[in-house]
């Protein structure tokens, strides 16, 4: 364990501690007096799983541009909060290692040796274990946290994504083949499906559909690239700047500040188990012979129906298999209850599909993807449904499509009732949106009830048929 005057220098340094530690502790546990230690053995098996997932799901021991360390380096604080957390676990797993050293090389009991152990006795097995599981709970969190601020850089990222040849080797044929086919699928589908819509809104639909699949896809290759069976488990010398060229503000050292981890109290509570309520209509059990702490999880391919009548996939396998598991699709860590029930499950699918772009024929954004229906129908009511209003007396009230026609209103009919100066705050309060945002359905034309509900109904839909 590291002191406190001498903090460890990277969160992959720390991490290769805390992993050689895990590797060796199950030996030392079982040299402890306990009443079962199969099963200590076992609970320290399960934390050094749910620590390897955390490890290879987030790059701890990546390349170094790929690195934890690299993302946080001029995130102090951030940098700060996993490697508590991470010296937190290196010292529950040192004093367990030495106690059970102790207690091998001492059959005998001596006052000396009861004065050596007087410390380890305070932290016992199901403590320390506990420790463990919450800090390791706290490093998820994190990595999650981490991986949503970058969403947009790998959406980016994604766009220039290029598949692999069986050599390992970027392939711009393969990406042009796999694109291809896409395109031809979605299209099928598509005109069958949608005999009312637009030409140019298909062709949307279809490309965002593509965009869609190419970003999960890539996702999953730089999971698959951070497995730690695919890495060495060895920290990566990243270099710190001395001088941020982006210091954090005081309002987002403030935030930092209150999401770390309050000073862990530990009360002696049951041994940890694996608590799982099974599915209404559990599947017949198999033998999957894959390493779900080093790969990502897979969803299994036969979907299932939510009220709405929409084909959500089943989950992962593996979120039945362990206390968490990565999403296939947003490739975060998650705890397995959210899996374990269904409408659960579809609720983070549908948060995954970034499903919404623009039904509106003219628009300067057309292949934009927006996560929620919120931004999707602020775009399309700022951008499509906005109004000039004129309530000046000496003419009926007046509504102008765009802010050219309104500003042209104002310097005709009502010129020398305001300055120059006056015009952009008059164009201002005059604006607002027109409801409904969506007058009817671009796809099947239906005018009645709630257009915007129904219209992004049809748009999940389409991107749930869209996932990989």
């Amino acid at each position: 364990m590291v002191g406190a005057a001498d903090p460890p220098s990277t969160i992959g340094e720390c991490s290769e501690r805390c992993f050689k530690l895990f590797s060796q502790g199950p030996n030392t546990v079982s040299l402890l007096p306990h009443d079962n230690a199969s099963r200590v053995k076992a609970s320290f098996e399960d934390e050094f799983a749910r620590f390897k997932l955390w490890a290879s799901n987030i790059g701890v021991f990546a390349e170094v541009h790929a690195s934890l360390d690299f993302r946080v380096r001029e995130l102090p604080e951030v940098k700060e909060l996993f490697l508590r957390q991470l010296d937190t676990i290196e010292c529950r797993l040192e004093d367990q290692a030495v106690g059970g050293a102790e207690q091998s090389s001492s059959p005998v009991a001596t006052p000396e040796a009861e004065d050596a152990n007087a410390s380890f006795e305070k932290w016992d097995v199901k403590e320390t274990l506990e420790s463990i599981h919450e800090s390791v709970d706290w490093l998820h969190r994190l990595s999650n946290w981490v991986r949503k601020a970058s969403f947009v850089n790998q959406n980016r990222r994604a766009k220039v994504f290029l598949l692999r040849d069986s050599k390992g080797n970027e392939s711009q044929e393969l990406t042009d083949e796999m694109t291809t086919g896409l395109r031809n699928v979605y299209k099928y589908f598509v005109k069958h499906n949608t005999e009312d819509l637009d030409e140019n809104l298909r062709d949307r639909l279809i490309e965002t559909m593509i965009t869609r699949h190419i970003r999960i896809l890539y996702r999953r290759s730089r999971q698959m690239s951070w497995a730690i069976s695919k890495v060495h488990y060895a920290a990566r010398k990243v270099d710190t700047p001395t001088n941020s060229q982006n210091p954090i503000t005081s309002e987002q050292t403030s935030i930092i500040q209150q999401r770390q981890p309050k000073p862990l109290k530990v009360t002696p509570r049951p041994m940890i188990e694996r608590i799982t309520t099974p599915p209404e209509n559990p599947r017949p059990a198999t033998t999957v012979n894959v390493d779900i702490y080093g790969t990502l999880s897979r969803a299994t391919s036969a979907p299932w129906r939510n009220e709405d009548g929409m084909p959500f996939p089943l989950p992962p396998r593996a979120a039945s298999m362990g206390e968490d598991f990565v999403c296939p699709y947003c490739c975060l860590i998650l705890p397995s209850r959210e899996a374990l029930n269904h409408m659960t499950w579809a609720a983070h699918v549908k948060k995954d599909l970034d499903a919404y772009f623009c039904v509106f024929k003219e628009c300067d954004s057309p292949y934009e993807i927006y996560s929620s229906s919120k931004e999707w129908l602020s775009h399309m009511s700022t951008r499509h449904r906005m109004r000039w209003q004129c309530f000046a007396t000496g003419h009926e009230p007046l509504l102008c499509k765009t802010s050219e026609d309104f500003e042209t209103h104002m310097r005709t009919v009502h010129a020398g009732s305001f300055s120059d100066k006056q015009l952009p705050f008059i164009l201002e309060i005059s604006a607002q949106p027109i409801t409904p945002t969506l007058e009817h359905c671009p796809f099947c034309s239906i005018s009645d009830g709630d257009i915007e509900g129904h219209v992004s109904g049809h748009l999940r839909e389409f991107a749930l048929r869209s996932l990989p």
